[in-house]
C-alpha cells in the first residue's frame, strides 16, 4: 500500500488554520499546501488567527481545526503570543511555525510551546514533507484513539443487545423438595412441547431422555441436597418424542430461615451446539486422516473451531480455534499479514466479480512457519462471507527442488567461470582489493563514502551474478538491504559485513577450485608485471608534469602520459563478451523470451583499461532493459509484437570517441511516471516540469536513489544500478543520450572519449576553493560590513572552537569547511542579531551560527559554479568530530585559504575525496 498516498488523502480531510501577514508569502505557501490540504482557513495576523480559532471551537467537533501553521513576526499580535493563547484553549493541537531567516531568535521560546516543527522561509518541499508527515502521524494517532473509544461504546451497546437475546433462550422452572414442578416459564413450555397445566404437579423426570446416564442425575441430587449449585449438560425428551439439550443450573431455594423449600433451575438451549459438536467430531475424524489441513474462518477473520488436526501439525500450533487467521498462518511476518488483511478486507467489500478475483489473487499462496515448514494455501469463499482454507505441507518437496536448483546453479557457476576465466581472475582480484580497502573506509566513513560503498556493492553484485556465483551475490543483496535500514550504523556493523563477505566469497571460490582445480585462479600471464611497470612510468611523468610551470612543456608531458596509457589498451569487444551469456541468464530468470544478444563492432578497436570499470557497470543497463523494458509474454501478444524480444548492442569509433549503443524493442520509458517521481523527490518543481524535454526527463533514472520500482528485488529496485553507470561514465568524461518511444523501445547511446588524461593544470579542489573564498569575502564585506585585509594560502583548515561544514556530491565529492575565530564570530553575531538576548541564549545561538554561515556561503557559491560543477548537490550542515576531519585532510586532497580581517581569521577549506 502507498503510505504517502494514504497520508495525503487523510490530510485533505482536515481543517487547517494558516496565519501569515505577508500576502506574497501566503500565495507561495498556499500553492505548497494545496498538495496536502483542501480545507484551509486563512488569517492575516496573530489577532485575526486567535479570533478565528476561538470561533472555530464553537462549531461541531468534526469541524474543529486539526492543525495551525503560522508565521512568527506579525502586527497586532505576533505568532508566539497567539500560539500561547491557543495553547490555553487547546493543549494538544499540532502547530507548525514557518519563520523568516531573521527571526530565529524566537526559536528557543517557540520550542517551549510544544511545536511539531519550526521551518525557515522559503520552505523547501523535502523539509515540509518531513514536518508534514510528523504532524499528520500525530493527528492520525489522536483520530484513531477517538475512533477506538467510539468503537468500544458501540460494542457496549451491542453487548447489551446480545444479553437480551440470550435471555430469550433461557428455560426456567422450580420444584418442591421432592422434585415436583410448581413453576414453568413460557420458554420451558415452548421447548418441551408440554403446556403449563401438563407440567405443574408432575415430577421433573417426566422429560428425562432414556439416553441420559442416570449417574448424572444422582450427582445432581447429591449436590443440591448438600446445599450447593449443580451445573451440567442434560439431554431431555420432548412431548412429541424428539429431544433437546440444555445447560442446566440447579440451585436450592430457601425461606427466610434458610430452610430449603425447593429447587430453582435455569436452562439454556444448547441443542444446536451439541449437534454442531457431533458434526464437528464426525468431520474432524474424517479430516484428521487426510494429509492436507482444512480450516474455516469468518468475516471477522476468526478461525472456527471446526478444523482438522493436520492444521496444528502444519502450523505448529496447539490450538487455533477462535484465533485471528492472519496471526495463525502468518505470525512470523508482519508484512505478509498486512497484505492478507488488506486484500481480504477489500475482497469482502466489493460486489464486482473481477475485483473479487483480483483481490483473491493477492492473498498469499505459500508461506513458512517458525519451524521452517513450508506450506501452500488455497482459499475458497463460502456463503455468509466465510472462507475455507486448504493447507498442504510441501517442505520435503521444496527441499528436493532446492537441492536440484542448487546443483543446477553450481553447474552454471562452474561453466560461467570456466568460459570467462580471465574475467573471473580479474573479478576475484578486484573484489579482494575491495575487501582490503573496507577497513580504511569503515574508519573514515561519511554520507559520501557510504554512497560509494553502496555503488561498489551493487556493481559487484551484478558482476557476480554474471558468473552465477552461489553465495556472494545473495550475501551482497542482504547487506544492501541492511545498509538501507535507517538504524544502520556502519561503524558498528563493519566487522560483520567484512567477515560475511569474506566467508561467502571463500565458499564460492572453494566450490570452483574443487572442480576446476586449485590453480584455476592462478594468473600466469606476465601482463600484471608489465602493467605495474607502466603504472610506475605513468606516475613519474605525472609527478614531473605537476611541477612543470611552462605550459608548452606541460602539454608535451600530458601527451606523453596519453601515449603511455595506450600501452595498457585492450580490445573493447573483450570487455563486452560476457554480456551475451548474462542477458540469456537474466531473461531465463525473469521468464522472458529473448533472441541471443549479438555485439556488433570492430573487434580490433583498442581502448584504455580504465574502460573496464564502465563496461562492468553496464550489467545494470542490460538488467533494466530485460526487467523493466521488455514486456511480459501477454503484453507483447496484445500489442501484436514478436513474442521473442530483441536487445541490441553495437559500438564504433567516431571522432576519437567510442560510441556504444544498447537498445531494446520493449515498452519504452514512461516519461510521465519518471517526471512525477522527480517532482516528489524535489529534483524539479511543478512549474519547471512542463518545460523539460523527454531527453532531460529520461536522465533522471541515472540519479542516485531514483527508481520507478514499487518493490526491491535482487535484480532491481534500489535506485543504485544506473547511478553506478553514471558514476563510471563521469570518470571517463563520457556522455549519454537516451532515445525512447512508447511501445517501440529504448536506446542508450554512450559516448566515451578515447583521450582520458585530465588537464594537470586544473584541479577541482582549487577551482571550488576560489569560488567559496570569493563568496565569503563578499559576505563579510557587503553583508557583515567587516573589511577584508588580505587572503593567504594555508597548510590546513585551522579548525578551532567554531567551525561547520557541508558536502558537495555529484561527479566529484568534496567537503567545504568554514572555521571562524571567536572575536570575528562575535562581530558577525552582532550583525545577525540586533535585539537583546540573554547570555544563555547568546551562547546557544553563537554555537549554531557557523552552521548558518556555511549554509549561506556554500549556498551562494553554488550559483557561481561553472558548468562542470553545476550539478553538484549540497548537503545540510554536518556534525563531524575535529579529529575525523583532520584525518580526512591527511588522507585526501585538501586546500585552504585564510581571509584575514581586523577581528580575526575566516578560513575556507575544500577536501576532495579520492576516487
Amino acid at each position: 500500500m502507498n503510505d504517502m498516498k494514504e497520508t495525503i488523502e487523510f490530510s485533505k480531510t482536515l481543517n487547517i488554520l494558516y496565519v501569515e501577514d505577508n500576502e506574497d508569502a501566503r500565495v507561495q505557501a498556499l500553492k505548497l499546501f494545496d498538495n496536502f490540504f483542501t480545507k484551509i482557513t486563512v488569517a492575516v495576523d496573530g489577532k485575526d488567527g486567535l479570533n478565528k480559532f476561538i470561533l472555530n471551537k464553537e462549531l461541531p467537533k468534526e469541524k474543529h481545526f486539526s492543525m495551525v501553521i503560522t508565521d512568527v513576526s506579525m502586527p497586532k499580535m505576533n505568532g508566539l503570543d497567539m500560539i500561547s493563547a491557543i495553547r490555553d484553549i487547546d493543549k494538544e493541537i499540532d502547530i507548525i511555525v514557518i519563520s523568516a531567516h531573521s527571526e530565529k531568535e524566537y526559536l528557543a521560546q517557540a520550542i517551549k510551546l510544544n511545536l511539531v516543527g519550526y521551518l525557515y522561509k522559503p520552505v523547501k518541499l523535502n523539509e515540509f514533507n518531513t514536518i508534514f508527515n510528523k504532524a499528520i502521524h500525530s493527528i492520525k494517532e489522536k483520530f484513531n484513539k477517538n475512533k477506538e473509544i467510539d468503537t468500544i461504546s458501540k460494542k457496549n451497546v451491542d453487548f447489551e443487545y446480545l444479553l437480551n437475546l440470550y435471555g430469550d433462550n433461557v428455560i426456567a422452572s422450580m420444584t418442591d423438595t421432592k422434585g415436583k414442578i410448581n413453576f414453568a416459564s413460557n420458554a420451558y413450555e415452548v421447548i418441551s412441547g408440554y403446556t403449563r397445566e401438563e407440567l405443574i404437579g408432575r415430577p421433573h423426570n417426566m422429560v428425562r431422555h432414556p439416553d441420559m446416564p442416570s449417574a448424572a442425575f444422582k450427582e445432581m441430587w447429591a449436590t443440591i441436597k448438600a446445599g450447593n449449585t449443580w451445573i451440567g449438560d442434560v439431554l431431555n425428551l420432548k412431548k412429541d418424542g424428539g429431544y433437546y439439550w440444555v445447560k442446566a443450573t440447579v440451585s436450592p431455594q430457601r425461606d427466610e430461615n434458610g430452610t430449603v423449600i425447593g429447587y430453582a433451575s435455569i436452562r439454556e438451549d444448547i441443542t444446536m451446539k451439541k449437534e454442531i459438536e457431533l458434526l464437528h467430531t464426525q468431520v474432524t475424524n474424517m479430516l484428521d486422516n487426510i494429509d492436507d489441513g482444512f480450516l474455516t474462518f469468518n468475516k471477522d477473520l476468526i478461525v472456527n473451531t471446526s478444523y482438522s488436526r493436520r492444521c496444528l501439525d502444519i502450523l505448529n500450533h496447539k490450538d487455533i480455534g477462535n484465533l485471528n487467521i492472519s496471526e495463525v498462518i502468518f505470525s512470523n511476518d508482519e508484512s505478509v499479514k498486512e497484505i492478507f488483511d488488506y486484500a481480504y478486507s477489500e475482497l469482502l467489500n466489493t460486489n464486482d466479480e473481477l475485483s473479487k478475483d483480483l483481490f483473491l489473487s493477492l492473498l498469499p499462496t505459500e508461506h513458512y512457519n517458525n519451524n521452517n515448514n513450508i506450506f501452500t494455501i488455497k482459499y475458497k469463499i463460502l456463503p455468509n462471507d466465510e472462507c475455507l482454507v486448504l493447507l498442504s505441507d510441501v517442505t520435503e518437496q521444496r527441499a528436493l527442488e532446492k537441492d536440484i536448483k542448487h546443483e543446477q546453479q553450481m553447474q552454471k557457476m562452474i561453466i560461467a567461470n570456466a568460459i570467462h576465466k580471465k574475467d573471473s581472475i580479474e573479478l576475484k582480484n578486484n573484489f579482494l582489493i575491495f575487501l582490503d580497502t573496507l577497513n580504511k573506509l569503515f574508519l573514515n566513513y561519511n554520507d559520501v563514502t557510504l554512497v560509494d560503498l553502496k555503488r561498489d556493492l551493487h556493481t559487484f553484485k551484478g558482476l557476480f551474478a554474471q558468473k552465477e556465483m552461489l553465495y556472494v551475490t545473495d550475501a551482497i543483496h542482504k547487506i544492501e538491504t541492511q545498509i538501507e535500514n535507517e538504524n544502520f550504523k556502519l561503524d558498528e556493523e563493519s566487522a560483520f559485513i567484512k567477515n560475511e563477505l569474506n566467508e561467502v566469497f571463500s565458499k564460492d571460490l572453494k566450490i570452483i577450485t574443487e572442480i576446476l582445480g586449485d590453480d584455476f585462479f592462478d594468473d600466469t600471464d606476465r601482463i600484471n608485471v608489465e602493467v605495474a611497470k607502466i603504472d610506475s612510468i605513468q606516475f613519474q611523468i605525472e609527478t614531473v608534469a605537476k611541477r612543470c610551470t611552462i605550459p608548452a612543456n606541460k602539454g608535451i608531458l600530458i601527451d606523453l602520459v596519453n601515449n603511455v596509457l595506450k600501452l595498457k589498451e585492450q580490445p573493447f569487444i573483450e570487455m563486452l563478451n560476457v554480456y551475451p551469456t548474462t542477458v540469456k541468464n537474466i531473461a531465463i530468470r525473469v521468464e522472458k523470451e529473448l533472441y541471443p544478444l549479438e555485439i556488433q563492432g570492430d573487434k580490433k578497436l583498442l581502448v584504455p583499461e580504465i574502460f573496464k570499470e564502465f563496461t562492468d557497470s553496464l550489467v545494470h543497463v542490460f538488467r533494466n532493459a530485460i526487467d523493466h523494458g521488455i514486456e511480459d509474454f501477454e503484453q507483447r501478444e496484445f500489442l501484436g509484437k514478436d513474442l521473442t524480444a530483441h536487445i541490441y548492442c553495437s559500438f564504433e569509433e567516431l571522432d576519437n570517441n567510442v560510441v556504444l549503443s544498447i537498445s531494446d524493442n520493449g515498452q519504452g520509458i514512461d516519461a510521465k511516471k519518471i517526471l512525477e517521481i522527480a517532482i516528489l523527490k524535489g529534483l524539479v518543481t511543478k512549474e519547471d516540469a512542463s518545460q523539460i524535454s523527454d531527453e532531460m526527463i529520461f536522465k533522471y533514472i541515472f540519479q542516485e536513489g531514483f527508481t520507478t520500482s514499487d518493490s526491491i528485488s535482487d535484480l532491481s529496485g534500489r535506485g543504485v544500478g544506473l547511478s553506478s553507470v553514471q558514476y563510471e561514465l563521469d570518470k571517463l568524461n563520457g556522455s549519454i543520450e537516451i532515445q525512447s518511444r512508447p511501445e517501440v523501445g529504448t536506446k542508450f547511446i554512450f559516448t566515451l572519449p578515447l583521450t582520458q588524461t585530465k588537464s594537470l593544470m586544473d584541479k577541482d579542489e582549487d577551482i571550488l576553493l576560489d569560488s567559496v573564498v570569493d563568496v565569503s569575502k563578499l559576505f563579510l564585506e557587503n553583508d557583515m560590513s567587516i573589511k577584508v585585509l588580505d587572503t593567504i594560502d594555508s597548510e590546513n583548515s585551522n579548525i578551532n572552537k567554531y567551525y561547520s561544514l557541508v558536502s558537495f556530491n555529484g561527479n566529484i565529492n568534496v567537503f567545504c569547511i568554514v572555521a571562524i575565530d571567536e572575536d570575528l564570530l562575535e562581530h558577525i553575531f552582532n550583525a545577525f542579531v540586533t535585539s537583546e538576548v540573554s547570555n544563555e541564549e547568546r551562547e546557544e545561538m553563537i554555537v549554531t551560527l557557523p552552521d548558518e554561515i556555511v549554509n549561506t556561503v556554500a549556498g551562494l557559491t553554488i550559483s557561481n559554479f561553472s558548468k562542470e560543477y553545476d550539478s553538484l548537490v549540497m548537503s545540510e550542515p554536518l556534525t563531524l568530530d575535529k579529529n575525523l576531519i583532520e584525518n580526512f585532510e591527511l588522507g585526501n586532497l585538501s586546500v585552504s585559504k585564510i581571509i584575514q580581517t581586523a577581528h580575526g581569521d575566516f578560513t575556507c577549506t575544500i577536501i576532495k575525496m579520492k576516487d
